[in-house]
This record gives C-alpha cells, sequence and structure tokens, in this order.
C-alpha cells in the first residue's frame, strides 16, 4: 500500500524573500512573522485527494489479486495455500482499530458535550433572570410587609396576644412569598428542561450518526491495513502457467504506482503555491509545516483550503 508522502514538503515554505539594501541604516531587531500549516489536514481537504484514495483502493485491489493467483498457482502444483493473516495479527489490527473508535467516540462526545454545556449555560443564565425579575415583583409586595411586622415585634410592647398574632401573620406572609418563589421556579426548571430535550436528543443522534460513519471508516481502515500487511510479505515468484497473467497485473500495479505518485506530486506542488499565495496575502515571511514542537504563529491551513474551491 502507497502512503501519502508528506514528508517530500520542505520543512519551511517562503513566501517571498528581500534583498539587502546597498547603504543599510541603523541595525534593526527583525521578528519574522510566522504562519504555520497542517499539510496532513491541507491534503487530505484537496479536491483531488479522493482520487488518490481511490487508485490507493485500486493498488490494494490489484495486489490481493496477484498474491490470489500466484498463491493459487503454487497451491496446484503442490506449493503453500495463499496466505492469511496470522491469528495474532487478526486480534492486534482489532484491537487497535477499537482503541481508536473509542478514543475518537470519547473525543467528539466531549465536543458535543461542551457545545451542549454552552447552550445549557445560555438558557439558565435567561431562566435566572427571568427568577431574579419575578422574585424582585414578589418582594415589593411582601417585604415591606414583612419589615413592618418585624419592626413591630422589635420595637413595640406588646401583649402575649399581641405578639403572638403578629408573629402568626409575619409566619403567614413568609410563607405565602417563599411559595410564589418556590413555584416559580418549578415552572422555570420545567421550561429549561423543555428547552434542552431538543439540544440533548439532537447531541444524541449526532453522536450516532458519528459513530455509524466511524465504523464505516474504521471497517474501510481495516481492509485497507489488511491489504497492506499482506502486501508487504514478499511476492510469490510467478509460475509458469499463470505468468502471462501475472505480468498483466505486475503491469497494471506498475503503472497505478506510477500515476499515485505522479498525483501525490501534483497535490503537494498545488498546497505550496496556495500556502504561497496566502502568505503574501497575509504578510508572511515564513510558513512552517509538521510542527511537532511548541510554536506561535498564524495557523493558515484553513485558508490555503478556501484556496482550492476558487
Amino acid at each position: 500500500m502507497l502512503r501519502f508522502l508528506i514528508l517530500v514538503v520542505p520543512a519551511i515554505l517562503l513566501a517571498g524573500c528581500f534583498n539587502a539594501p546597498k547603504n543599510p541604516g541603523p541595525k534593526v531587531t527583525f521578528t519574522p512573522k510566522m504562519g504555520l500549516i497542517d499539510m496532513q489536514k491541507a491534503i487530505q481537504s484537496h479536491p483531488r485527494y479522493k482520487d488518490f484514495q481511490e487508485m490507493q483502493k485500486q493498488y490494494n485491489t490489484l495486489v490481493l489479486k496477484l498474491k490470489t493467483a500466484q498463491g493459487q498457482a503454487r497451491a496446484a502444483n503442490g506449493g503453500p495455500a495463499p496466505q492469511a493473516l496470522s491469528s495474532q495479527q487478526a486480534a492486534g489490527l482489532d484491537e487497535t482499530l477499537s482503541a481508536e473508535f473509542k478514543s475518537k467516540m470519547t473525543a467528539q462526545q466531549n465536543t458535543l458535550q461542551a457545545q451542549l454545556n454552552e447552550k445549557l449555560t445560555q438558557v439558565r443564565s435567561d431562566l435566572n433572570k427571568q427568577m431574579d425579575e419575578y422574585k424582585a415583583e414578589v418582594d415589593k409586595t411582601y417585604q415591606p410587609q414583612i419589615f413592618n411586622l418585624q419592626l413591630k415585634l422589635k420595637t413595640l410592647r406588646l401583649s402575649k396576644e399581641e405578639m403572638t398574632s403578629l408573629q402568626q401573620q409575619l409566619e403567614q406572609l413568609q410563607n405565602e412569598r417563599d411559595a410564589k418563589l418556590a413555584a416559580k421556579q418549578k415552572e422555570l426548571q420545567a421550561k429549561m428542561n423543555e428547552a434542552m430535550a431538543p439540544e440533548s436528543k439532537a447531541m444524541q443522534t449526532e453522536l450516532d450518526q458519528y459513530a455509524k460513519q466511524l465504523r464505516a471508516e474504521l471497517d474501510q481502515e481495516g481492509a485497507a491495513k489488511r491489504a497492506q500487511m499482506l502486501a508487504a510479505a514478499p511476492l510469490i515468484p510467478p509460475v509458469a502457467p499463470a505468468a502471462g497473467a501475472n505480468d498483466e497485473l505486475v503491469g497494471q500495479l506498475n503503472s497505478l504506482k506510477e500515476q499515485m505518485q505522479t498525483l501525490q506530486e501534483q497535490i503537494v506542488q498545488d498546497i505550496r503555491d496556495k500556502t504561497a499565495k496566502v502568505a503574501a496575502e497575509k504578510g508572511l515571511d515564513t510558513v512552517l509545516t509538521n510542527v511537532t514542537v511548541n510554536a506561535s504563529g498564524v495557523d493558515v491551513t484553513d485558508a490555503v483550503i478556501a484556496e482550492f474551491k476558487k
């Protein structure tokens, strides 16, 4: 299986250059404006990348056909049966794909949950504002009465019967106020649940769709890796009766390989050209690719990808 060779891209893409003046003035410290690009993302977003993937599938299919033909020819002459993955290889591949599925699903779930929490925070903020406004309106009615009764209980000389009566009135007012606030709180809680229910359902639907798509992609990836592992083993030498058929398959493989390499070069060159254009527009002096250490710069990946659509 041929891999897309990102390493053929230079580590630094220069957007332009300058000539030093003949009579330079005082020395000035110059900090270059640096850009960053994710080449893997740029390559996979290129319009021709799907063509490369299709060629890759054809290449894997031809490799398997060739191995099968050679294996069958050898088996017919008392040789070994066609190759297959060992149980250890198959188990290792399944474990790798399972771990990748779990990792990507967790990341997607975290992303969607963060979006849901953001929506929940907004809804809760709006409802809290409504609750505060309602509480202020209720207090306009109850707080003066409550305050008046509390003041009387503290300042007036009252008989036992009068004090008991005032305390009962105070408790009644406080209970009425608390009951209204509790009812409003319950009403707003129901509104929040109603507002968030569609959001939660949409999140679950999107997560289910992502899981389905991811399984399909990993199944395809698994098939490609199995083909790659089989293709990595030395090809069985052609057997005379099948030599003509094998030669034809080998010729197709070599031709397809050349086409893939040419397409790789075209895609990479196109990304170089688009990157240089974006860098010039943004006034960048350098654009780094495949940065593996901490670096500070302008990410031009999306801008380069946008150039593909023009």
